[in-house]
């Protein structure tokens, strides 16, 4: 359903607001996350700007979001907080993200990503945590390699809905490292464990809330 709003500012001044509710047209909303067909939903990305995506943690059941250099689960909410800029990594990922990539494409499982969150900024990998900071010129903490959760999808594309694992591709990383929730306080750290994310794709509107 879709909420459709009215506002009229009558001459004594009074703010009159109504409001329905919708059916959404058939095939449209969600996230598209189905098994084929028109709700199925491939990822793209590209060099200047990749969809906006929200990272939902299975273990948490919160949202990753980002607020200045800190990067938590904080809440189960979709806000601006949480929105992220996927880029892909092509060729060498100790150079920058996004440079290599002149043509759009379909994001496959073994891809190379860098998420560039609402700030500008890109996650970033420091010592075993996790923080939002420019970007640097040796890419390689920040890169992520995306995993599956089942075995052999390596070279699949990637779905909307699907959960993934982010695994760090540092150049001195000698174990395998992922992106995980990290205890009550919601912070992020990276562990040799995977962790899985679900993948929502798109720019997606918060809760609904009344008050002034």
């Amino acid at each position: 359903v879709r909420l459709k709003t009215t506002c009229t500012v009558h001459a004594s001044g009074l703010l009159r607001i109504d409001a329905r509710l919708d059916a959404a047209p058939p095939g449209g909303g969600g996230t598209g996350a189905g098994n084929g067909g028109q709700g199925e939903q491939h990822i793209a990305v590209g060099v200047l700007r990749g969809p906006s995506v929200c990272l939902r943690s299975v273990e948490a059941s919160a949202h990753l979001d980002v607020e200045g250099e800190a990067v938590r689960t904080r809440w189960d909410d979709t806000g601006a907080f949480q929105q992220m800029a996927l880029r892909l990594v092509v060729g060498d990922s100790h150079k920058c993200p996004h440079e290599s990539l002149h043509q759009k494409r379909l994001l496959v499982y073994g891809d190379t990503i860098s998420l560039c969150a609402h700030t500008g900024s890109y996650l970033t990998a420091c010592g075993s945590t996790l923080h939002s900071l420019p970007q640097n010129t040796d890419g390689s903490s920040q890169c992520f390699e995306l995993e599956a959760r089942g075995k052999g999808q390596q070279g699949l594309r990637v779905r909307a809905g699907e959960d993934v694992a982010l695994r760090l591709c540092g150049r001195m990383c000698s174990t395998r490292l992922y992106i995980a929730p990290n205890g009550p306080d919601g912070s992020v750290c990276l562990r040799a464990s995977p962790a899985f994310w679900t993948l929502q794709v798109g720019e997606r509107v918060p809760p609904l809330r009344v008050g002034f």
